[in-house]
Order: C-alpha cells, then sequence, then structure tokens
C-alpha cells in the first residue's frame, strides 16, 4: 500500500512539475538576434526629402562608404546601391565589431544601436539625435 502511495503521489507530481516549466517565461529580446552585416543606407541631414547620398556596407570586419551624386547621369536609387562593389567605396575602410545592439569603429567609436522593421531599419542613437539607417529595398515609412 505504501508503495501505491508513493506512486501515486510521484504521478500527481509530475504533471504539475511540466506545468510549471511551461509557465516559465523566457523572452528574449529579437533585436540580439539581428546583424549589422549588409548594406545600409542613411537618412540625409535635417529630415532632406532627398533620396539617400550615403551608404555604408558592413562586411568582413570593414566599413566601407560609398557616395553618390544624384544628377543627369547617376540616380541613387535601389539599383545604383546594390551593384556597387567593394572596390567602388573610398578608400581606406574602416574595422568594425558587432555586438548585440552595440557598434564600435575603427576599436573607439561606440555605437548603441536599437534595430526594428524585422531588422532591416537600424536607430543609431546619440545623446542628443537619432541617426536612421536602412537596408537597401526597405522604406522606414513601411515600418511605421
Amino acid at each position: 500500500m505504501k508503495t501505491l502511495n508513493k506512486t501515486l503521489k510521484l504521478l500527481c507530481l509530475i504533471p504539475l512539475l511540466l506545468a510549471m516549466q511551461c509557465d516559465e517565461d523566457v523572452t528574449e529580446d529579437p533585436s540580439l538576434n539581428y546583424s549589422i552585416e549588409g548594406k545600409w543606407l542613411l537618412a540625409n541631414a535635417g529630415g532632406s526629402e532627398l533620396p539617400p547620398n550615403t551608404m555604408y556596407e558592413f562586411k568582413d570586419g570593414l566599413r566601407y562608404t560609398y557616395y553618390c551624386v544624384d544628377d543627369e547621369t547617376t540616380n541613387c536609387d535601389n539599383a545604383y546601391w546594390t551593384a556597387l562593389e567593394t572596390s567602388e567605396a573610398i578608400p581606406n575602410p574602416d574595422t568594425f565589431s558587432f555586438e548585440p545592439n552595440v557598434l564600435t569603429i575603427d576599436g573607439d567609436m561606440l555605437f548603441d544601436l536599437e534595430f526594428s522593421c524585422d531588422g532591416d531599419v537600424v536607430n543609431v542613437i546619440f545623446p542628443d539625435s537619432v541617426w536612421q539607417w536602412w537596408r537597401i529595398g526597405t522604406s522606414p515609412t513601411d515600418c511605421e
């Protein structure tokens, strides 16, 4: 009889332990999984409605910088930015490292980042301003 009571108690405890394990709320900040690798367009200063004229590409530990002058011969659209290769960046790319939500350029410039829009938009946080970058093919207005 004692063995039966112990067995019944044990059987009653198993569902309780399983239920307690299922109730455990493990939420993880999804932005921790986003990568800075890739091509990012920068919003023009002062809220300008002009198309972006600067792009950063983060690749293999280097940040490449590209510029575009939107004139009669060049259209700074997604096709233009996508077609650029690292050989077309300005000389002397910067080194970078990336840890969740912190970007370090050349070992000493630290930037706090907040990702949104499934990792396709990033806000670069400064004490008195925010810069917005977005991946080619994404419009920040699509995510509001």
